[in-house]
């Protein structure tokens, strides 16, 4: 996306004559996603950590509920449901996450260990999609 905006030397903020509705417009879309109370430091934190290569967006947060449909060459069907539980980086990847999965027996639980691309293939957000994906026989 194009900048709409310069500075003068002074600082003061700056756009081109008869852009002021595309500004405006722009500045609504960004408070839009940002919400009502945005920080904007913390805004330039995120940027720049991104354009640094630090960020990394996680498909689910730790305590998650996830759809298990195969682990270790066993296919569930129905689906299982398991519970994230960690997550590890490694260089700009996620390469581990492990999603406790607690038996039908009640017996306790078992952690399986997945990597990124393991979501929908053989882990997934949501019991539909995993059960969608064990319809079309497809086997991760």
């Amino acid at each position: 996306m194009e900048r709409l905006t310069s500075r003068w030397s002074n600082g003061m903020a700056n756009y081109p004559f008869g852009k002021l509705p595309e500004v405006i417009d722009r500045l609504a879309v960004i408070e839009d996603i940002m919400g009502d109370d945005y920080d904007l430091d913390r805004l330039r934190e995120l940027v720049e950590a991104d354009r640094d290569g630090r960020c990394v967006v996680l498909p689910c947060k730790v305590g998650d509920c996830v759809w298990i449909t195969s682990a270790y060459g066993k296919q569930y069907n129905p689906p299982i449901e398991g519970h994230i539980q960690k997550f590890v980086v490694h260089d700009d990847e996620i390469v581990y996450l492990e999603a406790i999965i607690w038996m039908d027996i009640g017996c306790g639980h078992k952690g399986y260990g997945y990597t990124e691309k393991s979501f929908g293939k053989a882990v997934f957000l949501t019991p539909e999609a995993a059960k969608a994906t064990l319809k079309g026989g497809q086997d991760a």
